[in-house]
């Protein structure tokens, strides 16, 4: 196997709201997702033995909890196609809220009708990188989700969470040929350690003839590292010596629509639309793990309270015209007055934009930044809270 580097610009993502928790499932077409970026960070808890035998050095550890974290950012866009499809990160936002609405439009809320949701989703990751790299996170949350629109940038939405298991596959050259009868491969000594169970691969046996078991690939189960074993599921068929275990090569559907369009984005404050320089969405989902001795990783998830907050960045005006009276909502912020609030990304049209649904924030009391020679400027800083029924303190819309 020849030296290969994994690359930015050759990574891929995939992502679904899982069907069984922490349960690896393959990729399909249709879960892949257009990312900037995500960054999977897992982490090996070890214990230390803290016996005292004579001597000051650390005698050994023991293996502890695994888990890890993770964070994804995307643009907004909508699915240019239908009105009523979700978009290509729509996973993500319905793991996030819990429930996501494709009757009309498309919505991400955390009610529906009146009721709360009360049962966390979990989400699964699966990332590639070329031939040789290849990175899965399952029992994933979303602690978090981040919505910021810009003046002059395009709109985008980190989400970021935890998550329960990882695995792995670094690519490997197989010594001695496969037998279709074991549920293994023997790759080159000290090679099985670079794979870990949940990760998918696929075998390269020359440059043009390569076996995905007909595009379902192989899940690796596990490894022992003392006969350089890679465990396979199903079971391996037979390749050739010197044949390359690589990173599967799943196939990707994404829309070819684009991101939305900062210049048409709108503020409306109290039903009457305003001039903003930049506004921040931020929604806490409240959205933990359990853990539980005697498992090495979290045994589910649960809720807690959720928090919406954020702000709004805007020319401090005064005037008569509704539409530029900044100043009295700053003012009415010592009363603790509550009123609605729409972020809009994108132009006001059908399929081309996203709107965030607040409606009832507080604004909270604030300073009017007064440079030395620009125009004066405040940030609105918000909490949202319920405004009628339980779960409706915010939604996300794609009209």
């Amino acid at each position: 196997m020849t030296t290969a580097l994994a690359t930015g610009t050759q990574q891929k993502f995939w992502g679904m709201v899982e069907t069984a928790f922490n349960t690896v499932q393959k990729p399909v077409a249709a879960d892949a997702l257009p990312l900037i970026s995500l960054e999977i960070s897992p982490t090996q808890e070890y214990l230390k033995n803290m016996e005292r035998t004579g001597t000051a050095s650390l005698l050994n550890e023991v293996a502890g909890k695994e888990a890890g974290t993770w964070s994804a950012t995307f643009y907004v866009k909508p699915n240019g196609s239908s009105a009523t499809t979700a978009p290509d990160c729509g996973a993500i936002l319905k793991a996030a809220f819990g429930y996501e609405d494709l009757t009309t439009d498309v919505t991400y809320s955390c009610q529906s009708s009146g009721a709360d949701k009360t049962e966390p989703l979990s989400l699964q990751f699966h990332k590639t990188a070329g031939a040789q790299h290849y990175e899965t996170a399952s029992g994933c949350w979303v602690e978090s989700l981040e919505f910021s629109i810009g003046a002059n940038e395009l709109a985008t939405i980190t989400a970021s969470g935890g998550f329960c298991s990882y695995g792995f596959a670094k690519g490997a050259t197989i010594n001695g040929a496969g037998s279709a009868s074991n549920a293994f491969v023997v790759v080159d000594a000290s090679q099985a350690q670079r794979f870990r169970a949940g990760a998918y691969v696929q075998f390269r046996e020359s440059p043009s003839s390569v076996n995905n078991n007909s595009g379902n690939f192989y899940l690796v189960t596990g490894i022992d590292s003392a006969t350089h074993k890679v465990n396979l599921s199903p079971n391996a068929q037979v390749f050739d010596d010197d044949s390359t275990i690589e990173a599967a090569a799943h196939t990707q559907t994404l829309t070819t629509n684009s991101p939305v369009s900062p210049v048409d984005s709108d503020l409306t404050l109290g039903g009457t639309s305003m001039g903003f320089i930049s506004a921040s969405v931020s929604y806490t989902t409240g959205i933990k793990a359990r853990d539980e001795a005697g498992q090495a990783t979290p045994v589910g998830l649960s809720l807690g309270a959720r928090e919406v907050s954020g702000s709004f960045n805007c020319y401090h005006d005064t005037n008569n015209a509704a539409t530029s009276d900044i100043s009295r909502v700053v003012a009415d912020a010592w009363n603790g007055t509550t009123l609605a609030a729409v972020v809009r990304a994108g132009a006001n049209t059908s399929k081309a934009m996203m709107k965030i649904q607040l409606p009832a924030i507080r604004p909270e009391v604030t300073s009017v930044e007064i440079p030395e020679a620009e125009e004066a400027t405040v940030t609105i800083n918000f909490v949202g809270r319920v405004a009628s029924t339980n779960g409706d303190e915010i939604s996300v819309d794609f009209p």
